[in-house]
């Protein structure tokens, strides 16, 4: 005589049962969320064909929307062009920054005590800024501790680039010092010295001037001294100025080069020579003749789209007088005539690093800040393909200079 279950117990072995065919449908979702492949593989083929109990068990049980698991979706080809401007973007706002294991105050004085710097296009380490390692706000919960630590990193970082300056006039002395012509521009049209050694004596010409200054705001500052530099941009030395301050200085001027441009101003008309001989004589002092011959606009709108004057002019509402900008242009367009050709000489622009193409195509009047290498790299090259066709007559750069580089073909 079989005995018989009560209903309660018979309620209780369903439910069980259903938990059980809950928890391994559950798993089997789960497992298919997590591994497709591998559950795709375990499920059997048309050769091994699942039995009924299975495919009901199956279709008898419909998991909660909340144990779903959807496969990410696709990016758009929105999403990618977001991605690459930001890559982009990225990299434009991280040239001028080093490794710090890479980066020593004395590299420039160190590669030119042994003699010809090897690398003939890029400059050392040391002529760019030392990198910056700001503690990460998150990690540090005092306040007090994470504002003594950010001191602390902007103390050495302007301790190195001081050391830095310092040395780079070391260098740069070194190498004038094995140059059989003393004048640097005849040295360099001679070709007696590679763009890079030409870059760490006029880096360090310019930095070296800020240096007695800026050590002293340095003395007496501290590392509340980065509140200051916002204000005076143009009195630290280039190789002291931190990431955000070239990034703010870049995007400044910038801006002004798109304000220039909007004004309209066209470029001169320069003639061309028709012989050998009147190009050779053209050559001579030719630069001087063109700047002469500039109008005021002209003068302007090319000292605005070269950074050659400050700001402070544009805030006051007051023209900077023709004499001054004119200087200044003369010493600009030289200085890049020589920096095209050893350029050049060394191979052309892509023998630059990161670092070192966006501070070429900076000086050169062009947009870096949201560009990718390639692009700054297709610029310059072509802005060097412009010089060497004009033979330093002087028409291709002011047509150059007025114009976009989309419209420079």
């Amino acid at each position: 005589m079989t005995s018989r279950l009560p209903g309660s117990c018979l309620l209780a072995a369903r439910n069980v049962k259903a938990s059980h065919l809950h928890n391994a449908t559950l798993s089997i979702h789960i497992a298919f969320a997590r591994h497709p492949c591998s559950v795709r593989r375990s499920i059997p083929t048309t050769s091994q064909p699942l039995s009924s109990t299975n495919i009901r068990s199956f279709s008898s049980h419909r998991p909660s929307k909340r144990y779903i698991s959807r496969a990410p979706p696709t990016p758009s080809s929105h999403e990618h062009t977001a991605k690459a401007r930001t890559t982009a973007q990225i990299a434009s706002q991280s040239r001028p920054i080093v490794s710090s294991s890479e980066y020593t105050p004395k590299a420039a004085f160190e590669a030119a005590e042994s003699g010809p710097l090897s690398d003939r296009s890029n400059p050392p380490l040391s002529c760019l800024p030392p990198p910056l390692t700001l503690p990460n706000r998150k990690d540090v919960h005092s306040t007090f501790t994470y504002l003594l630590k950010t001191g602390q990193a902007y103390g050495s970082f302007y301790k190195n680039g001081v050391k830095a300056v310092w040395f780079n006039r070391k260098a740069r002395l070194l190498i004038l010092g094995r140059l059989s012509d003393k004048k640097l521009e005849s040295a360099a049209e001679k070709k007696l010295l590679s763009r890079a050694e030409y870059q760490v004596v006029a880096r360090n010409l310019r930095d070296i001037g800020k240096l007695p200054l800026f050590t002293v705001l340095v003395m007496l500052l501290g590392e509340w001294l980065p509140l200051l530099v916002p204000y005076i941009p143009n009195a630290v030395p280039y190789v002291c100025r931190f990431p955000k301050q070239i990034e703010g200085m870049r995007s400044k001027q910038e801006e002004r080069r798109r304000r220039a441009f909007r004004e309209g101003v066209v470029g001169p008309h320069i003639e061309i020579p028709r012989t050998e001989k009147d190009v050779s004589s053209t050559n001579r002092g030719n630069g001087a003749a063109i700047i002469d011959g500039l109008k005021y606009e002209q003068l302007h709108h090319l000292s605005s789209t070269l950074d050659l004057h400050g700001r402070w002019w544009e805030t006051l509402n007051v023209e900077p007088p023709r004499f001054m900008i004119a200087r200044r242009l003369s010493q600009k367009l030289g200085y890049l005539a020589i920096d095209d050709s050893l350029l050049l000489h060394a191979g052309g622009a892509s023998k630059l690093s990161s670092a070192e193409l966006g501070i070429a195509c900076e000086e050169r009047g062009m947009d870096v800040l949201n560009r990718a290498d390639a692009e700054l790299q297709q610029r310059l090259d072509e802005w060097l393909r412009q010089q060497q066709k004009d033979q330093g007559l002087g028409q291709n750069i002011m047509s150059m200079l007025f114009r976009r580089p989309n419209a420079w073909k």
